[in-house]
């Protein structure tokens, strides 16, 4: 049995971690649903000034049967938005822009993220923020356009998949 004072200790304690994650900005994870089509966490990286690139990050889930063409985005502060796949090959990485789009399978996810495909904004007319929300409009074939937000926020580490 806890006594009243360690039950009244424990509510702070708990209260403080809550209001001290909320304060720290870690990981804002917001999601957004169109259809079968899920977007998970939209986020950005920040960007100096005068940097002219910056590079966001998603999840795009298909809880669809039929495959998704996910054919890229735009956005008031870039010039343009192109998806990129970036690899690396005897140690000189290589970025590419998916001219076609990228075809998310029925029932499955694609993963931008900073070791392989990614949003590049191209000609930023303003640094990206920590904490700011940066509105863009996905677009799908044949699908209406999805308007998301993307968090800045600092590098998360590389995500691990087991």
């Amino acid at each position: 049995m806890f006594s009243k004072m360690t039950s009244k200790f424990l509510r702070q304690v708990l209260i403080g971690l809550a209001l001290t994650s909320l304060m720290t900005g870690i990981s804002f994870a917001h999601e957004y649903k169109s259809g079968s089509i899920k977007i998970v966490h939209p986020w950005a990286t920040p960007t100096s000034a005068g940097t002219e690139v910056g590079a966001a990050y998603l999840e795009i889930k298909n809880l669809g049967s039929k495959p998704v063409r996910f054919l890229g985005a735009t956005t008031e502060i870039a010039e343009r938005v192109e998806i990129h796949s970036m690899s690396m090959t005897n140690g000189i990485m290589r970025m590419r822009p998916l001219d076609k789009g990228l075809v998310v399978a029925g029932r499955k996810s694609a993963l931008l993220n900073r070791t392989g495909l990614h949003l590049m904004l191209i000609g930023l007319k303003k640094p990206l923020e920590i904490e700011e929300m940066v509105k863009m409009t996905l677009h799908f074939k044949g699908r209406p356009d999805i308007q998301v937000e993307f968090y800045v926020e600092s590098m998360m580490p590389v995500e691990h998949h087991h």
